[in-house]
């Protein structure tokens, strides 16, 4: 302000037509956080010979202007920024005042703190749109902006399910598949999918090692990582591992390698897979190959064999009574002919056929067959000859013949005792053999024993066995064999089924053939004895999964006497049905229950759900039901069950304080039961609380702690990948009904330490004292997640001012810190302190905010206590605070004294505050002055302002100033035509009175102020008139206004024959009049130049005597560029000055005048004769001496 004051009393003031311009409409400026940070704008003048002269205010503590003061009329002007305390992405807005001669202007300027990119790899991503972005161009840059603090920040302002999903997912480090796990739960991206362009390869007659192409086909955007395998051994990939490079566009193009060395003859099935981390398919491939000169003779030999095959299972089903002789007769003799046609030398076809002319009776034909193969037997096969005298005993049924070839057969078979086929054959010829039945069963255990697997002999011993199932004394490994083979073929009959059943009964331990053989047992006949077997089977063998019950529910339900029945039917059932057992499961368990204490939940939840059905049973029930609640509880067990029977039974018991405290902290307890059992890991994100929760999953179950409806749930598997738990899951829940059961009085006193209480109580309406103690607890907790933390405390305070708990609140302020409290509620928080008398706590916790958005009457409050202490006097935060107060109608003395004495703005705030500072009767003299200086220096028209100087002058304000303020009226007046103050003229008169500098300009406007208003002109100021008049006169400065003040000054008549150019424009600038006369049509030829010269600051006149009907014509230019003409015109004679005149000068007007006004010629003669009586006298009376 010292050299505002300096510049306006050492230059005399100059009107600016001009304007200022900036060389941005908009101050922009971006700044890191915490940082600071530098910006520039331009300032432009519009008079380029006019240089601006000023300086730049800002009402932003955080906003400082390095150029004080400029002066030029192109100035740049550097401003800083500081950015402590304001987070990555705050905007914040305001305005520069400039102050200058050119007047006062406003700018805006607006900075951000920008988003700092991750160590400088990711650049600058703003937002989540950003990020796709970038992970759709750089996805290995993404994923390491995705694990920084930067990135973090962006996912908390997109909103609180973002935050929770980056929580969850960036629990590892660089894991690029839960990067694409969170774009897509954002629904940023679609799930990267893979298919096979064909779903199969065929390759057929492959000669040698053939090459193709499996081709993957990529729906999406993403990582790539696929993983290809293969089992086979034909089978040879280009590569395991397929990346982004390996696509050309959507498509990747796999070499498969099939080696022909590996094939065998035929066809040959190969798979390969190709799995990703989200999925998997399967490619099969299909590859013949055939061998020259070998393919006919393989192809007979393949069909040879299935028409054997058939044969054979003709055969069984004939013996087990399956087909009828007919049916069986015509498929035998399709086959036949096929094998005789197939191998046209062989002797085996032919048998066949006589075997089948047999069973349609035709002996005769028969015998003949056989006569004409007999020479053919030389050479074949043990087999083929025992077949052939087999065949002959049913043609040629003589018992000597029987026996004469029976023994021949034994013969073969004691020479051949590994052939089966002959073994077979003694079963129908050996008479020692079928000589009882343990005999027979004796020898088909021989033949199982040296490794027989024919079909026919395992019949042969099913039919035996259904025949006497007292040969069945064991379960060894032959008769498991045996015994399933009937079981798979439906050949068991019931009595033996029901002596393997016995049996079954009598083994130590579970064997699956066992079981399948009982299982289709009991298919063919439902037994409660084979059922007996099979639930002492799977008692035995600890079988206690979900797919047994319903054989220990069958147990059950027939009444069985099985020991252990009652436990593996509970140990088998699924605990997700609410069921209701039978009464004597009930019974059983009354007593005793030893079970683990999940299935003693669920037992006790079906006891509890009957105790209005069979109060009885409950009464039985309830001593070790309840025994049984206080155990787990004690041990801190929890689940679906054992919430509700903790519910409905434990208020009515009574327990200790660290019993409560348990189940105060299984409030929030849910059930979570996952489809994807092969999850092994659960993981829980709480919008709440900090960290995670992480819990392992048995049978896709976990009990966990969920608090909110918008807490996040994970399975994560052993590479750390994470998959949001959303469709896939069904929550039962668990203790929420806790509150209802036992009240939150009760709860509260157990639960103060209780995090699960404390979050639960936070949601429900308490007392006022509860409500208290809850929240500040709540508060305290190191557990709550930063965000909520901050939250909660801010609505704790709100809650306890509404409340008007002033104790409670005040000892919560007290300790309160900023890092407490989120950013943007700070300002809510300064407030209550403001209100609570935290005053200087409260000026801290301003530092940085808007002080727009606190009403001004808390603005007054904190100002006025501020200020009584006499803290932080010297800070701009403190002055701008009262000025956002007072500006706004809110003050008391203090603000108003302290702004008078030192603020800093625009003249109308000025003007505001010094009207208040008058209603207060405060002292107002620096203000005043300040306001004075600024009006003056900015230009502002002070011509109806006479009060500020008048109360400047009453409280002894300097004169230079005044006559500042003086000279700023008078050029108003005199050169902008505006009118004049008449106390501004009395201060003048008084100034010249007193013998002060009194410039020029202000006695000129005093001057034409009385010659306008010649009747308020008092006696008393005639004579300082006067004096005026005649300085002016003595200094030169003839100007029109003097010739009005003839009466006072006699030396005035000698300009009153003048007529004045008179022209007004910058000073010390050298002008030139160009001028000629002009009378009626007639001009001078050439024009006459003479110096214009400057009477007064920017005032040049000069005078010219014209009678009537002459006329000067003039123009007026500068002498250095004298062809630019500033002014030109027509200058008349005044009538007015020449009316006022007396003497020759007004006689020889008149007769001009009289003259062109063709007037009588008798008047104009008397003019004349006076006119020269005059001049004659004139020249003999006041001639020069000699």
């Amino acid at each position: 302000m010292r050299r505002l004051e300096e510049q306006i009393l050492t230059e005399k003031y100059r009107r600016i037509e001009g304007k200022l311009t900036f060389s941005v409409r908009l101050a922009e400026l971006s700044v890191a956080p915490g940082e600071a940070a530098e910006g520039a704008f331009t300032i432009f003048a519009s008079q380029e010979e006019i240089p601006a002269q000023g300086y730049v205010l800002t009402k932003d503590e955080r906003m400082e202007c390095k150029t004080e003061w400029f002066n030029g009329v192109q100035e740049k002007i550097v401003y800083r920024f500081c950015a402590d305390g304001l987070q990555e992405g705050d905007s914040l807005q305001g305005q520069f005042l400039i102050i200058s001669d050119y007047g006062e202007y406003t700018l805006p300027w607006k900075v951000t703190v920008r988003r700092e990119a991750a160590a400088g790899i990711a650049g600058k991503v703003s937002t989540l749109a950003g990020f796709t972005e970038l992970a759709r161009t750089d996805w290995k840059t993404a994923v390491q902006f995705f694990y920084s603090k930067s990135f973090a920040e962006i996912c908390k302002k997109e909103g609180e399910k973002t935050w929770l999903l980056y929580r969850g997912l960036s629990a590892g480090y660089y894991n690029s598949s839960n990067v694409e796990t969170f774009l897509e739960e954002n629904g940023c991206k679609q799930a990267l999918t893979f298919t096979a362009a064909k779903p199969e390869i065929q390759v057929k007659d492959v000669q040698e090692t053939v090459r193709e192409e499996l081709q993957i086909l990529k729906n999406g955007w993403g990582p790539v990582s696929l993983k290809v395998q293969t089992e086979d051994d034909f089978l040879f990939l280009e590569k395991n591992r397929i990346g982004e490079d390996d696509f050309l566009g959507n498509l990747c193009r796999l070499p498969v390698y099939i080696s022909e060395e590996k094939l065998h003859d035929g066809k040959n099935f190969g798979t390969v897979t190709v799995s990703w981390s989200r999925g998997s398919f399967l490619v099969g491939v299909t590859a013949i190959r055939r061998k020259t000169g070998l393919s006919a003779e393989t192809e007979k030999k393949s069909r040879q064999k299935k028409y054997t095959i058939r044969l054979t299972e003709l055969y069984l089903k004939l013996r087990a009574k399956q087909i009828d002789l007919a049916d069986w007769q015509e498929k035998v003799r399709e086959c036949v002919e096929e094998l005789a046609v197939l191998d046209r030398k062989s002797i085996v076809p032919k048998l066949f056929s006589a075997q089948l002319l047999l069973t349609e009776n035709k002996t005769e034909e028969t015998g003949w067959m056989l006569k004409q193969l007999r020479p053919m037997l030389e050479g074949e096969s043990p087999a083929v000859v025992s077949y052939y005298l087999y065949l002959t005993t049913l043609y040629d049924k003589r018992e000597e013949y029987v026996k004469r070839a029976a023994a021949r057969v034994e013969e073969i078979y004691t020479r051949y005792p590994e052939e089966w086929r002959i073994a077979w054959l003694m079963l129908f010829l050996s008479h020692e053999i079928n000589r009882s039945t343990y005999r027979k069963w004796q020898f088909l255990q021989e033949q199982f024993q040296k490794g027989c697997v024919s079909p026919l002999l395992y019949q042969e011993a099913v039919l035996l066995l259904n025949a006497d199932p007292a040969l069945l004394t064991g379960l060894d490994p032959i008769v498991r064999r045996v015994l399933v083979y009937g079981a798979r073929k439906g050949l068991l009959n019931e009595n033996l089924c029901g002596q393997a059943a016995e049996l079954a009964c009598r083994e130590k331990y579970f064997e699956p053939v066992l079981f399948e053989i009982l299982e289709r047992s009991w298919e063919k006949k439902q037994s409660p004895d084979i059922l007996q077997a099979i639930c002492s089977l799977l008692i035995k063998g600890n079988k206690c999964e979900q797919k047994w019950h319903v054989w220990y529910e069958r147990g059950v339900e027939n009444k069985l006497r099985v020991t252990r029945l009652y436990e593996y039917y509970l140990l088998s059932t699924d605990l997700s049905r609410d069921i209701e057992p039978p009464k004597s499961v009930l019974l059983y368990f009354a007593y005793q229950c030893n079970l683990d204490w999940e299935y003693a939940a669920w037992l006790y939840s079906c006891v509890e759900r009957c105790k209005t059905k069979d109060p009885e049973l409950y009464i039985t029930y309830k001593p070790e039901m309840d025994h049984f609640l206080l155990d787990c509880l004690n041990k801190g067990r929890i689940n679906r069950h054992l919430s509700w029977l903790y519910r409905e039974n434990l208020p009515a018991l009574a327990f200790d304080k660290a019993q409560g405290e348990t189940i105060t902290s299984l409030l929030g307890s849910t059930e979570i039961v996952l489809n994807r059992k092969e999850c092994r890991k659960l993981i829980v994100v709480h919008r709440r609380l900090k960290g995670e929760e992480t819990y392992w999953l048995q049978d896709g179950k976990a009990c966990v702690s969920v608090y909110d409806p918008e807490d996040l749930l994970f399975t994560e598997d052993e590479e750390q990948n994470r998959r949001l738990v959303t469709v896939d899951r069904k929550e039962l829940l668990s203790f929420q009904d806790a509150v209802s059961a036992w009240g939150m009085e009760a709860l509260r006193e157990w639960g103060t330490e209780s995090i699960a209480f404390l979050l639960e109580a936070e949601k429900r309406k308490l007392s006022e004292l509860d409500q208290i103690a809850v929240w500040t607890k709540l508060c305290t907790n190191r557990q709550l997640e930063d965000v909520y933390g901050q939250e909660l405390r801010c609505r704790l305070a709100v809650w306890l001012s509404e409340q008007e708990k002033n104790k409670e609140l005040n000892a919560f302020l007290r300790t309160l810190s900023k890092e407490q409290i989120a950013e943007k509620d700070r300002l809510c928080m300064a407030r209550l302190m403001i209100l609570h008398g935290f005053y200087d706590k409260a000026y801290e916790w301003l530092a940085g905010q808007c002080f727009c958005k606190l009403e001004p009457a808390e603005l007054m409050r904190l100002c006025s206590r501020l200020l009584a202490k006499e803290s932080h006097l010297e800070e701009k935060r403190l002055m701008l605070l009262c000025a956002q107060a007072a500006l706004n109608g809110k003050y008391d003395d203090r603000i108003l004294q302290y702004l008078a004495d030192a603020y800093e703005g625009s003249c109308s705030e000025l003007e505001v505050l010094l009207q208040a500072a008058k209603n207060f009767e405060i002292d107002i003299w620096k203000i005043n002055r300040k306001l004075l200086v600024q009006l003056l220096f900015t230009g502002q028209d002070v011509t109806e302002r006479m009060d500020l100087l008048r109360d400047y002058i009453n409280a002894g304000g300097s004169p230079e100033l005044e006559e500042a303020f003086l000279y700023r009226c008078a050029y108003a007046n005199v050169i902008l035509k505006q009118p004049i103050h008449r106390y501004m003229v009395q201060m003048i008169l008084r100034l010249c009175r007193w013998g002060a500098k009194v410039s020029r300009l202000c006695k000129i406007a005093a001057l034409q102020y009385y010659a306008k208003n010649k009747g308020l002109l008092e006696e008393k100021n005639r004579g300082q008139v006067a004096k005026i008049v005649r300085e002016l006169f003595e200094e030169n400065c003839l100007l029109p206004v003097l010739q009005q003040f003839a009466d006072l000054v006699p030396e005035v008549w000698e300009i009153l024959d003048k007529t004045f150019v008179v022209y007004e424009g910058e000073p010390e600038k050298q002008l030139v009049l160009n001028y000629r006369r002009v009378e009626g049509e007639l001009a001078e030829a050439q024009y006459h130049e003479m110096e214009l010269p400057c009477v007064c600051d920017g005032i040049y006149a000069a005078g010219f005597i014209l009678f009537p009907g002459e006329r000067l014509q003039y123009y007026i230019t500068v002498s250095e560029r004298p062809e630019k003409i500033l002014e030109n015109g027509m200058l008349l004679a005044q009538e007015e000055a020449a009316e006022a005149m007396q003497g020759r000068y007004a006689w020889l007007y008149e007769m001009a005048q009289a003259q062109l006004l063709q007037e009588d010629l008798s008047a104009q003669k008397e003019r004349t004769q006076n006119y020269l009586y005059t001049a004659f006298c004139a020249k003999r009376l006041f001639g020069m001496l000699k």
